[in-house]
């Protein structure tokens, strides 16, 4: 006899301890006292001893693009792929006669409407059968009709090679020949009809099949495979075991971080109470939410928490390596993709590599990369070759780099190269395919995205687990992550390929298919089995706000009446790492919290550190004077020593700490290769050309002609004196600077009637307004009215100037000093015309000296000689930020609304 027992507690008796077990997970066998063995296992052992293999994932995907290349008409191969795997996998899993299924004429084409009315993304009724008959043609489906022969061929070209999709296993394993066992079925948290179908064929006369199930009507289906069993011969026994369930209760958190702190600290309490890792179990159901965040505290709280669920290889070091190494190779060396490469911790160390001297001169070819002494000597042929060799060349290049040796610092790495290694098996066949560098590298990508690999292997740690994992396992311990409405329950999704409304028609014409109503019933099963887990105690938790969406309970919460916890939480948080107790100690005065951390001396010496960097943010940001973390070092500086350039002076009169930064701490940004003709690199360009220009051009009878002839020779040897970088279509770019400069030669106001250039380039030194001051004239014209001094400017408006009175960047410092001091030593005792900006890019005039504020300048001085003196250089940009514009210090000064704390600006306001 076969028995089917349904209840939420095995009845242990002794005939079961004769039967083979079989177990959904290594936990149940451990609750149970045996081995693990999984059906999955069991299945694979029947279809290999019969010469029959489950298809590995990349030769699976490789199979499935040459059917689609084949059969289906569409421009996007991968994306279809990638939207119908779980659709493709839904249809081999029923079991469905798919023959059959082309042949019906009553499955819906447009169902949209329908649809969009009766079943929500998280629905779990059905849909009603007024609106399937009102849905039905008397065709099948383009869409339908596709994905079915895409299937059927997919499957037939698997058979051909004695392969099967791992979705049609127990089907499969059922259909061949196999001696029946005596089996103990537990722990299983579904069981589909194809598993079913398996089970009855393999199991022996005396086997027990237990299925955790109450009268609840969540448990629908699994009374409803009771019954099949029972057609089918099986004994169907509900047992009277009482079963007895932990307390449990919940806890509401203000954010996900609070949440994990909380119950991590909790997890290591219990530890350090003595209680064994293995005693204690972390489950969420969203494991992408919760995983890295759990990972990355834990680790701060030296805990031991190791994840038991598998990876995609791209999630790895390893992974992300590879797809550097194939994006420099597709590339033929181009500089970022080559650069991260090279940077990327498993790429082994190039002492010879000079990077300061890589980011000026940006190599973008493999020989560029060589002479600045990279080793890629391996990575040299992207040429067509045969499968056979593609592998060869790149395992060569993981020998080469010993990656073997890199990846040896971090297990889950190593386990994930040795993976990889184990899937070039299958990039490498068949070996004389032959094949492009692109297409090969195509290949690799996807091993990376098929391929698992656990995400931390070994042993030991307190597991972070799903729900369905825990089926059948008892642990005293059991901690629930994120016990929210949209975390778990998950939502249930429609597919887009294989809707919901569609599977119920399938149902209606007897293809029975997984409906939307019954994921949404697993997943309540999930909850109820997870609360049979716990024989101590069971902690559930939910954050409020989700990053920044607000948060609602579960539902499953008041459905299965668990309590809120009664506790409140505590005014200080037990600390669970160093880095908690230094913050307690730096913002409360707790005793406990003092005494904690008194009784370490390196503690103690962290903390001094701490409370001074903690000092020092707290003033910044409160309405207190600057001080000397924000310019105002209080060190005098002899402004009487010093020469000042007037863009100095302007930089000082837009914000103190710009200057201070620029020119005292001499801070900078990397100096990185020019890749883009930058507004200092095409200013200095320009100047030099007009220079040149007018050099070449002086003593010809008409001096516009002359620079307009020589302007071409002119720019040539400025790119040279210049050292331009190589800059992308430089060619046909140049001729559009060249035509720029030619209109602006060409203008009357760049050289106006009767004007005779006296000099250009012209330097002078002098003091001006009591400061010692330098500069270059770019131009001095002489015209009937006397002396023209001509600044040119790359911009098409007059350029920034210092604050006035009202802290408005309005206040031109450069021009009034060239006429102040250049233009009585650089004027030949001839009177001043004029002085002015000249636009180049714009060929006209965009400021001019017509009347200059001697007392709004005097003051300046006045304030920049007492800033000076004081070694005072605040963070006061003007008020409208124009300074922060091009400046590179914004990491440094940190502007923002601290400034309108401190009062932002001392000028006095314009009355």
């Amino acid at each position: 006899m076969r028995t089917v027992e349904l209840s939420l507690e095995l009845d242990r008796t002794p005939e079961i301890d004769r039967l083979v077990p079989i177990t959904a997970n290594p936990d149940a066998a451990q609750a149970l006292g045996v081995p693990h063995r999984t059906l999955d296992s069991l299945a694979r052992q029947i279809c290999q001893s019969c010469g029959w293999r489950v298809a590995p994932p990349l030769f699976a995907y490789r199979t499935r693009f040459n059917v689609a290349r084949e059969i289906l008409e569409t421009d996007d191969l991968e994306g279809t792929l990638r939207t119908s795997h779980n659709a493709v996998s839904t249809l081999l899993r029923s079991g469905i006669d798919l023959d059959a299924l082309l042949a019906t004429e009553e499955i819906s084409e447009d169902i949209s409407e329908h649809l969009s009315e009766n079943l929500s993304e998280e629905s779990s009724e059905e849909i009603s059968e007024e609106i399937l008959e009102k849905s039905s043609k008397p065709r099948l489906s383009k869409k339908l009709q596709s994905l079915v022969r895409f299937t059927r061929e997919y499957r037939d070209r698997l058979h051909e090679s004695h392969t099967i999709d791992a979705a049609e296993l127990f089907w499969h394993a059922a259909k061949l020949p196999g001696d029946p066992q005596p089996l103990l079925v537990y722990g299983n948290g579904d069981f589909g009809r194809d598993a079913l179908t398996f089970l009855d064929a393999i199991a022996a006369e005396g086997s027990l099949l237990h299925l955790p199930c109450t009268e609840d009507d969540g448990f629908r289906d699994r009374r409803d495979a009771a019954e099949t069993l029972k057609q089918r011969g099986w004994t169907v026994r509900r047992s009277q075991t009482k079963t007895h369930r932990s307390p449990a209760r919940y806890t509401v958190y203000p954010n996900l971080d609070t949440e994990v702190r909380h119950v991590l600290t909790e997890i290591k309490s219990l530890l350090n109470q003595g209680i064994r890792e293995s005693d204690i179990v972390l489950v969420t159901r969203d494991e992408a939410t919760y995983s890295d965040i759990v990972l990355d505290i834990a680790w701060e709280y030296d805990l031991p928490i190791r994840p038991r669920y598998p990876i995609p290889l791209e999630k790895t070091r390893f992974g992300a390596w590879m797809r550097l190494l194939l994006d420099a190779m597709r590339s033929h060396f181009a500089f970022n993709p080559t650069a991260n490469l090279l940077r990327h911790p498993l790429t082994p160390h190039q002492p010879s590599l000079n990077w300061n001297q890589v980011r000026l001169q940006r190599p973008d070819t493999r020989r560029a990369w060589d002479n600045f002494g990279a080793d890629l000597d391996k990575l040299g042929s992207w040429k067509s070759a045969t499968r056979k060799t593609w592998v060869h060349r790149l395992q060569a290049i993981l020998d080469t780099w010993n990656l073997q040796g890199q990846c040896s610092l971090w297990p889950g790495e190593l386990a994930a190269l040795y993976t990889f290694q184990e899937g070039l098996l299958s990039l490498g066949q068949p070996e004389r395919d032959r094949l492009t560098f692109d297409r090969f590298a195509r290949d690799v990508t996807d091993s990376l995205t098929l391929l698992q690999v656990s995400a931390q292997p070994g042993r030991g740690g307190v597991a972070l687990q799903s729900p369905l994992s825990l089926v059948g396992a008892k642990v005293p311990y059991v901690f629930l992550l994120g016990v929210a409405e949209g975390i778990y329950p998950a939502p249930v999704r429609d597919d887009a390929k294989l809707d919901f409304l569609t599977r119920q028609q399938l149902n209606r014409q007897g293809f029975p298919l997984e409906t939307a109503a019954q994921i949404a019933r697993r997943e309540a099963v999930s909850f109820a089995l997870l609360l049979q887990v716990a024989t101590t105690r069971l902690e559930m938790s939910y954050p409020q706000q989700r990053g920044t969406e607000p948060t609602l309970p579960s539902p499953f919460l008041s459905q299965f009446e668990i309590p809120p916890s009664a506790a409140s939480e505590p005014e200080v948080k037990t600390a669970a790492s160093w880095e908690e107790a230094r913050k307690y100690r730096l913002r409360q005065s707790d005793p406990r919290v003092v005494n904690f951390l008194g009784s370490d001396r390196v503690l103690d010496r962290v903390l001094t550190h701490a409370s001074h960097t903690w000092a020092v943010e707290w003033n910044r940001e409160r309405s207190t004077p600057f001080d000397r973390f924000d310019g105002v070092t209080d060190i005098p500086l002899d402004y009487r020593k010093r020469v000042f350039s007037a863009s100095q002076l302007t930089m000082l009169g837009q914000c103190g700490f710009k200057w201070f930064a620029t020119q005292l701490l001499h801070l900078a940004e990397l100096a990185e290769a020019e890749t883009e003709l930058s507004g200092l690199l095409r200013g200095r360009l320009y100047h030099k050309t007009l220079d040149l220009v007018y050099q070449k051009a002086k003593n010809s009878p008409d001096l516009r002609q002359g620079m307009l002839d020589a302007l071409e020779a002119a720019f040539t040897e400025a790119e040279r004196d210049s050292n331009l970088p190589v800059l992308a279509a430089w060619k046909a770019r140049r001729h559009e600077h060249l035509e720029r400069l030619r209109q602006t030669i060409s203008q009357e106001s760049f050289l106006p009637d009767g004007t005779e250039v006296l000099a250009t380039e012209q330097e002078f030194e002098g003091v001006g307004y009591g400061l010692r001051v330098k500069g270059i004239i770019d131009r001095i014209d002489l015209s009937p009215e006397g002396v023209r001094l001509v600044e040119y400017k790359n911009r098409s408006s007059r350029p920034t100037r210092a604050k006035d009175r009202r802290g408005k960047a309005a206040l031109d410092v450069q021009l009034p000093l060239y006429v102040d001091v250049a233009a009585p030593q650089l004027g030949g005792g001839r009177p001043l015309a004029e002085a002015y900006y000249y636009s180049l890019t714009k060929g006209k005039v965009i400021g001019r000296a017509n009347s200059v504020d001697e007392a709004a300048l005097s003051e300046f001085a006045q304030r920049v000689v007492g800033d000076l003196k004081q070694g005072a250089y605040p963070v006061e940009p003007d008020v409208d930020y124009r300074a922060c514009q091009y400046c590179c210090h914004d990491l440094v000064c940190r502007k923002g609304k601290r400034l309108e704390r401190k009062g932002r600006d001392r000028t006095s306001p314009d009355e």
